[in-house]
């Protein structure tokens, strides 16, 4: 009973947490892995923190707006790269996820710390909520490539740790 409880309360917690700046896997994903298998642990997490992905998407839709564009060109590199992240977790299996977790969190962690360390103090309030809606130009060729090349790789990463749902 307990450990549904703990269960519970880590949930909740984790979808707060995701709502406003993600990373709510860093909490659910361990307190998994104490009853699952770690990529049993890995997909319930993934899919538990879903709706607060939505969620949180839907509720900052207008700060999206100026940046739509982007996500049609970004659209086909990213599903690309979770496929293929999903893939190399079918393939290696339970035994090398566990080796790579440690270093797997490791990298989420940063990701996750990194708004917060690299912010300015003119940059608005912290975590960007409610701040000034900015309207942006044409990205120029060289980093709309870079940008597609940098998402698939952090696609593959994201598929490898959060979609092993559909092949695990």
């Amino acid at each position: 009973m307990a450990t549904h409880i703990l269960l519970f309360v880590v949930a909740v917690v984790a979808t707060a947490i995701n709502s406003v700046a993600g990373g709510g896997g860093l909490l659910t994903f361990p307190v998994l892995m104490t009853v699952l298998p770690p990529v049993t642990a890995d997909a319930t997490s993934a899919v538990a923190l879903l709706p607060a992905y939505m969620t949180s998407t839907w509720a900052g839709r207008k700060h999206l707006a100026p940046v739509r564009h982007w996500f049609w060109r970004l659209l086909l590199p990213g599903l690309l790269g979770s496929l293929l992240g999903a893939l190399l977790l079918n393939w290696s299996g339970n035994r090398s996820f566990t080796a790579l977790i440690p270093w797997l969190v490791l990298i989420a962690s940063l990701l996750t710390l990194r708004p917060l360390l690299t912010r300015t103090p003119h940059s608005g309030q912290s975590l960007g909520v409610d701040a000034p809606i900015e309207t942006t130009s044409a990205p120029s060729v060289s980093l709309q490539v870079g940008a597609s090349v940098l998402l698939f790789v952090v696609a593959i990463y994201g598929g490898y740790l959060a979609l092993a749902l559909a092949f695990g």
